[in-house]
């Protein structure tokens, strides 16, 4: 592993982002981090996984999606690939019993996954990982990512003393396993992580052109609650996202004060 100041390397681009950077280096258990769309958090995650490779030889991380495939494109193809081109790190892609697997020269690894529905949280179950990243976690429906993160992830990060990592975008409505996590309603999380484009140091000053061309673009205000999801990474209240649109003013009705009952 190539050395620069008494450093990995690999921590370059991190540490050019400090939110970032004060996401990977957050010791907690329990993490959780909401982003704006291309606030280069997955370069993060990869760090962050990566580094428990390192620090824990012969032990498993694990990275989840929403399938193996979406998964395999965000983090081994998109950032992982690039990181063993520049920085020469000793990991290779393998595949076992049909699972990717990224494999370290010292004995560590990264398994990289897909959750796509209820049935498939039991692959996780009956071993013992370091450090476990669900991604876009906002995609997953509550019933599904409680049962994944209490009944069987946790369980299996005991043996090393290990971490679990929530992150994502936040979804258009704002309630859920993710949104308590991501804003201190559920207790145990660290939940001061949240970071946008204009954090990221590949779009540098061009960060605040590209967010009022994509508001010009699209005719949106800075309040639109699409620009404030996915693009600032804001948890907002957007009644156009429900099925049935629902405000007090409109929907709830009070009896007249001179109506009686008996």
């Amino acid at each position: 592993l190539h050395m620069a100041a008494g450093r990995p390397r690999y921590l370059e681009a991190i540490e050019r982002n400090p939110k970032q950077l004060a996401f990977v280096q957050d010791k907690s258990k329990r993490k959780a981090a909401r982003c704006g769309r291309r606030g280069g958090k997955t370069t993060g995650i990869a760090g962050w996984l990566y580094g428990g490779m390192v620090e824990r030889p012969g032990t498993r991380q694990v990275y989840i999606g929403l399938s193996r495939g979406l998964a395999r494109q965000i983090l081994w193809d998109g950032i992982m690939l690039r990181m063993v081109k520049d920085y020469g790190l000793p990991i290779r892609e393998t595949t076992r019993d049909g699972h990717l697997v990224i494999q370290h020269a010292n004995g560590s690894s990264l398994w990289i996954a897909g959750c796509s529905d209820r049935r498939e949280i039991d692959k996780f179950r009956g071993q013992a990982f370091y450090r476990v990243c669900i991604d876009e976690a906002q995609g997953f429906p509550d019933d599904m990512l409680q049962p994944l993160v209490e009944d069987a992830l946790e369980p299996a990060l005991a043996d090393h003393g290990g971490q679990i990592a929530l992150t994502g975008t936040p979804s258009p409505i704002d309630v859920g396993y993710f949104h308590a996590a991501t804003t201190g309603v559920a207790p145990g999380w660290s939940h001061n992580h949240h970071w946008d484009i204009r954090a990221n140091p590949h779009f540098a000053a061009r960060a605040e052109d590209v967010l009022a061309e994509t508001r010009e673009r699209n005719g949106w205000s800075e309040d639109n609650p699409t620009y404030q999801r996915e693009w600032l990474g804001r948890w907002v209240h957007d009644a156009s996202a429900l099925i049935y649109p629902f405000t007090a003013e409109t929907n709830l009705w009070k009896p007249e004060s001179d109506w009686f009952y008996g």
